[in-house]
């Protein structure tokens, strides 16, 4: 198995987000994510614009939603999610 650096898998998941969005399979709320490690995962936030969106647009949050890595400035709203759990 190749393994992606960080940067590759934002990257990649941004590029498939922007994909999506021209596809017109995601609209402006729509949203990608990528596992990261086993306790977190990049996904792109609320406040991106899909078609548009570049790796600096994608963030890390923990598996309880709460913001590990972001790029830009990021405001709590646009990074609240909710994460589910296989049990």
């Amino acid at each position: 198995m190749i393994s992606a650096t960080a940067a590759d898998l934002k990257q990649q998941l941004a590029d498939a987000i922007r994909m999506l969005a021209r596809a017109e399979i995601v609209d402006h709320s729509g949203h990608g994510s990528a596992r990261r490690d086993s306790a977190s995962f990049y996904i792109n936030s609320a406040a991106s614009a899909r078609g548009t969106l570049t790796a600096d647009d994608i963030v890390a949050v923990d598996l309880d939603g709460n913001l590990i890595e972001c790029a830009r400035t990021c405001r709590p709203s646009c990074t609240r999610i909710r994460a589910g759990r296989r049990f």
